[in-house]
């Protein structure tokens, strides 16, 4: 229908777009799973450090 020419043109930008959906898609994946990452973060780690501090300040105290 569009002849050789036509045809290498239109795979080669389908080729270009999916190629950058892709990238966007990745970043955008990046980004929510950092997001998630963050909002995670505090909820495993927090109680731990808190545990941490309150434990050196005993020792601390009776040494």
């Amino acid at each position: 229908m569009f002849g050789f020419l036509g045809e290498i043109l239109i795979s080669t930008i389908s080729i270009s777009l999916s190629a950058s959906y892709y990238f966007i898609k990745k970043i955008y994946l990046k980004k929510i799973a950092k997001g998630l990452h963050n909002s995670i973060y505090p909820f495993i780690f927090a109680p731990r450090l808190r545990d941490n501090a309150s434990k050196r300040k005993e020792v601390w105290v009776s040494g």
